[in-house]
């Protein structure tokens, strides 16, 4: 049986729209499985942000250091956040009545929820900059280190506060 006339709506083609390839024909959708250097006719994250030129390319590079930079200084700004002593009640307090309930105790569980749903934007953000590692192109590898080490240097020369306790010996970060 031939089925060389059969069209599957470009899924059996690099770069069709039901295997994650982008429809934008300028940008090479299958990575190469091994560390390299080369980052033209590239996407990276969106099929919009396509990388073309020489400025695309270093674009790329001070973007992607940007953004670990301010990963880090945005995870420590939320660990901070959370280890603030703020004496939080129980999350749901026995014998709950909203009448009794005081001002400062409702603030206290909108602390909670915005730690929540910063911690879940945090997550996003380190999953994202997880992927351009995975790319396994040398210079934003290179560029998501330097940014996680200078982020780093800018938190260990603003000062922890009194109320952040060192991690254990052999902890991770």
């Amino acid at each position: 049986m031939d089925h060389s006339q059969h069209d599957h709506g470009g899924a059996s083609k690099p770069g069709g729209d039901l295997i994650g390839g982008s429809s934008n024909p300028a940008c090479e959708v299958m990575m190469p499985m091994y560390l390299h250097w080369d980052l033209r006719n590239k996407c990276l994250l969106f099929a919009t942000w396509r990388i073309g030129s020489a400025a695309a390319v270093a674009g790329a590079i001070i973007a992607t250091a940007a953004l670990s930079f301010l990963f880090e200084i945005a995870r420590y700004r939320l660990i901070a956040w959370d280890a603030a002593p703020t004496k939080l009640p129980p999350l749901l307090p026995p014998a709950f009545d909203e009448k009794s309930e005081s001002r400062a105790t409702r603030g206290k569980h909108w602390r909670r929820i915005v730690s929540a749903a910063a911690h879940g934007i945090v997550t996003i953000w380190g999953y994202l900059l997880m992927i351009v590692a995975m790319l396994l192109n040398v210079p934003l590898i290179l560029a998501l280190a330097l940014g996680a080490a200078l982020g780093k240097l800018a938190v260990m020369y603003a000062g922890k506060p009194r109320h952040i306790a060192q991690p254990a010996a052999g902890g991770c970060h």
